[in-house]
């Protein structure tokens, strides 16, 4: 299990990642910790071409990281 404060940067609190998780009242987000998403944020090349899609684990960070919308809600 991996367990986040709302607050913090981290895949599993970015709008751009699409992994399981659950935000909890009390202001954390868990997923599992071995758990990959797919980050529609990150910029990647790959043979000449851009791809803006890349599986990432739910405690990677990057300079893409948007606040989860479900969090202000």
């Amino acid at each position: 299990m991996y367990i986040v404060k709302s607050s913090e940067q981290a895949c599993c609190t970015c709008g751009h990642w699409t992994g399981t998780r659950v935000q909890e009242k009390g202001g954390f987000v868990y997923t599992l910790k071995c758990l990959e998403g797919i980050c529609g944020g990150i910029k990647r090349v790959v043979d000449g071409a851009e791809f803006n899609r890349a599986l990432t684990f739910p405690s990677a960070t990057c300079k893409s990281w948007e606040r989860w919308p479900e969090l202000d809600s």
